[in-house]
């Protein structure tokens, strides 16, 4: 009983964790859009350290209150974690528009004027 109790603060910790990056993603969309210089940081990581230990946690319980598929929606519905996936995208699309920017001889100004 006390393992399903703690299992559902924890995932609800971590939804609320999911739910505030999300609104901090939102809000700095919508800073650089009124193009203000300073915007919202999301948290990276901790709404999945609170779903493992409430999945922990629920695996302990004799009938588990939650389905298993539950975790892994909060887990991976976090926008903290798809900014970190999508870094190294980002970075190997860069140099290969920088590489073939160069093979073409459109070179980017890095001169400041």
């Amino acid at each position: 009983m006390w393992a399903n109790f703690f299992s559902c603060v924890l995932l609800a910790f971590g939804l609320w964790v999911v739910a505030l990056n999300w609104a901090c993603t939102v809000a700095s969309y919508r800073l650089q859009q009124a193009r203000m210089q300073w915007g919202a940081c999301v948290v990276p990581v901790v709404a999945q350290i609170f779903v493992g230990a409430a999945a922990i946690i629920a695996s302990h319980a004799a009938a588990p209150l939650l389905p298993g598929w539950s975790f892994w929606v909060v887990a991976f519905a976090d926008v903290a974690l798809l900014q970190i996936l999508y870094v190294p995208v980002f970075l190997l699309r860069e140099e290969l528009v920088r590489k073939s920017d160069y093979a073409t001889g459109k070179l980017r100004s890095t001169s400041v004027k």
